[in-house]
């Protein structure tokens, strides 16, 4: 059956546009199961054409390849802070004298601001944590012959923790 349906985008030359489309909108961010909806096929149809026809695959990888990179641009801007413009508009409402209701919405101005947002210190961590990770990882492993350290460490932190000297 899904066979069927891909060969008929190919004879009626619809397939490229298709490919298009699934590329389109796994760099939107659509999920297998979305792309199958927007097709008119099963979630299941999917993951065989993936696997039977490679210029599929292909366009969702590229698509993925997008939203990957999006998301990654976006995280960077996180890291680093950015600039962007707000837009406020203030409003008057118009009220009738005899029966004190709003009649109306008048839009009186509209103003445009830079505002700055701050550097995150979540994505900051988030990229260091997974790009440089011999350097920033956050967990410290011990495997089962740690000889003993490990009592050493807590006691350590405990130490610290209270201010006294570890060696006395």
């Amino acid at each position: 059956m899904s066979k069927c349906i891909y060969k008929k985008w190919l004879e009626e030359g619809k397939l490229e546009n298709i490919l298009t489309l699934v590329t389109k909108w796994r760099g939107e961010g659509a999920e297998i199961n979305e792309i199958a909806e927007k097709l008119g096929i099963a979630e299941a149809t999917v993951y065989d054409y993936q696997n039977k026809f490679p210029e599929f695959a292909e366009a969702l990888k590229k698509g993925k390849e997008i939203m990957d990179g999006e998301v990654e641009k976006s995280l960077i801007k996180e890291c680093v802070g950015y600039y962007y413009e707000e837009t406020i508009t203030t409003t008057t409402a118009i009220v009738d004298k005899v029966t004190g209701e709003i009649t109306a919405l008048e839009k009186v101005e509209t103003k445009t601001n830079k505002r700055y947002a701050r550097p995150s210190t979540t994505a900051i961590a988030y990229y260091l944590n997974n790009r440089l990770p011999k350097k920033w990882k956050n967990k410290v492993i011990f495997d089962s012959e740690d000889n003993g350290l490990m009592p050493k460490l807590l006691e350590a932190i405990r130490d610290e923790k209270t201010g006294r000297d570890v060696d006395s």
